[in-house]
């Protein structure tokens, strides 16, 4: 913007697909053991604004916001009837998570002498995240065993501030 002003764009893109599969009872027995298919679709995007500046030659200062939104589907098929021989430990599950992440900022470097810095910042964020589960038999139908966890959602919301003089 000036020679003692400058406004930074930082701007962060992630998107992939993870699929592997896994030998829950860890026998060597592939016919007899549980196994599992997992797939992970992930989503994730990041905007942070910064502006930058110079009051003289002795204070230099940066105030900011960041915003994040990141969303998951976990999809899992699992046989872990090994738990329990008889009863049905099969199920789907197609659990959906998001996290969200807001932060302002600022910093302030003061230079009193050659020899001293003085250097203070303030960070104020607020998060959010939650997980449902989702746990169904094969067929979509409710599992008796898994079933209690079937659509229970686990949240957590939060904020804080942080600081450091130094």
């Amino acid at each position: 913007l000036s020679d003692s002003l400058k406004l930074q764009s930082i701007t962060a893109y992630r998107e992939y697909n993870n699929t592997w599969g896994t030998d829950d009872d860890f026998t060597p027995f592939a016919a007899r053991g549980a196994q599992g298919f997992n797939d992970l679709d992930f989503w994730f995007v990041s905007q942070e604004l910064r502006l930058n500046g110079k009051i003289g030659d002795n204070v230099e200062f940066t105030v900011g916001g960041f915003y994040s939104d990141q969303r998951s589907t976990y999809y899992t098929r699992q046989d872990i009837r090994y738990i329990a021989p008889g009863l049905n430990f099969q199920f789907d599950g197609n659990d959906p998570i998001n996290a969200d992440s807001k932060a302002v900022f600022g910093t302030v470097i003061v230079r009193p002498t050659d020899a001293m810095t003085i250097t203070g910042g303030l960070r104020y964020t607020k998060e959010s995240k939650d997980y449902t589960f989702v746990r169904l038999n094969y067929d979509g139908t409710p599992s008796v065993f898994l079933g209690a966890l079937n659509g229970l959602t686990a949240t957590y919301a939060g904020d804080k501030v942080d600081w450091r003089i130094s």
